[in-house]
């Protein structure tokens, strides 16, 4: 899938509000992944996910119906089906995956020509106060899980194919630069 564009960023950089601005300016077609947590209130049935029980989950891992699957921080299970990639597969549109790390490993592995696109932030201290905004009340517990699994991402530079860095009031600007890279690799196939 050579129209393949793997979104990938620590908790709090952005990605989904750079996905959603992007959703804006262009048209493009998402991978949607699974998951077992449950459904919040702004939330529908494949938006941002398709909700399943833990057992349809292990069910599809037991047979194979998986491409790409991981145990997220909170213990849920997270990832995309066969059906899912099978759905995009001759879309003429760009093709958006929002995955973390271990994802876009997989991705490298199953989709070399992919490209793959790290949102990060100009330090960790940004992401501790975008999560202690965006997630008041939450224990100094699950802020620290949180900012330890976000070193994950800065220990695989070569797995990217650009960086885009997402700074407190830049958004349109990290965009753009989305927007440009996707542009960019489109008009070369």
């Amino acid at each position: 899938m050579r129209n393949l564009f793997v979104i990938t960023g620590a908790t709090a950089v952005g990605e989904d509000s750079i996905i959603d601005a992007l959703g804006l300016r262009r048209q493009f077609s998402k991978i949607i992944t699974s998951t077992t947590r449950s459904m919040r209130e702004h939330e529908s049935p494949g938006s941002p996910y398709y909700f399943v029980s833990r057992e349809v989950f292990e069910k599809d891992i037991a047979d194979g119906a998986m491409v790409e699957y991981a145990t997220g921080t909170n213990d849920e299970l997270y990832g995309v089906t066969r059906s899912e990639f099978t759905r995009h597969a001759e879309s003429p549109l760009p093709v958006i995956w929002k995955v973390d790390f271990k994802g876009a490993m997989t991705a490298r592995e199953l989709f070399p020509e992919c490209t793959i696109i790290h949102i990060t932030v100009p330090s960790p201290d940004v992401i501790r106060a975008r999560l202690l905004k965006r997630d008041a009340g939450s224990s100094q517990t699950y802020i620290d899980e949180r900012l330890a699994y976000a070193k994950n991402w800065d220990l695989h530079p070569e797995l990217y194919d650009f960086t885009v860095v997402n700074s407190d009031g830049e958004l349109d600007a990290s965009v753009d630069t989305v927007d440009q890279i996707i542009s960019s690799r489109m008009a070369s196939e």
